[in-house]
């Protein structure tokens, strides 16, 4: 991936945090701003792939050897009744516009989205903005069987 530089000023008090917390982890301040970013970053992304509903096994994201297919990156706070994410690759990079009408979810009518970790089946909404896709999702309720 692409690096680029990052440049910002902080109040005095905050460096002084910083460059503590650093110096116990035995790093330069550069290198343990660049950790805490990818960090912060990579643990507000999640993986996800996509199933066709009337299959798909909610508890297989609670499984750890399912391989995503995607990330997706929160782009507004959550609501009871959606999420909206960028849609990115599994390798973390943007999947640009036009390279949606290949990918699988998109291709075929009655697929969800299953997240890592949830137990939630996910309908979907998808909206080009810009250079990037981005992903509504709906949690898909199922009427109880008697």
């Amino acid at each position: 991936m692409p690096e680029v530089l990052i440049q910002t000023r902080v109040p005095k008090t905050v460096h002084q945090a910083v460059k503590a917390a650093a110096s116990a982890d035995h790093l330069p301040i550069a290198a343990w701003l660049r950790r805490e970013l990818v960090r912060r970053f990579d643990d507000q992304t999640v993986e996800a792939w996509t199933e066709a509903i009337a299959t798909a096994d909610p508890y297989a994201a609670l499984r750890l050897n399912t391989l995503a297919r995607y990330k997706l990156r929160p782009l507004r706070e959550p609501w009871p009744d959606r999420r909206v994410y960028a849609l990115l690759s599994a390798s973390g990079e943007p999947i640009p516009p036009s390279k949606l009408q290949f990918e699988p979810a998109f291709m075929r009518p009655g697929m969800c989205f299953v997240l890592r970790g949830s137990v939630t089946l996910f309908d979907f909404r998808s909206e080009a903005v810009g250079k990037t896709v981005e992903l509504t999702l709906f949690p898909l309720v199922f009427p109880k069987t008697r």
